[in-house]
């Protein structure tokens, strides 16, 4: 009986290791990558970004050709 209880505690005192070294994991993630909705913002701005540039690059394109044929 007494070796159920050892193992018992063994094993528990384990999974608490296991969860506190998840939990540290868990924090160092999170202040690596900032505040957790930082990365949604930055792909939101690199989009929009993105659409301006080709807008802008169809703008040009548009110029070039008109002072082309002229």
């Amino acid at each position: 009986m007494f070796s159920l209880e050892v193992h018992y505690l063994v094993g528990k005192e384990k999974y608490e290791d296991l969860r506190r070294d998840a939990e540290r994991h868990r924090l160092i993630e999170i202040a690596t990558l900032g505040r957790p909705g930082k990365r949604e913002t930055l792909r939101r701005m690199a989009d929009w970004i993105g659409s301006r540039l080709v807008m802008w690059g169809s703008m040009l394109q548009g110029y070039q050709t008109s002072t082309q044929r002229g």
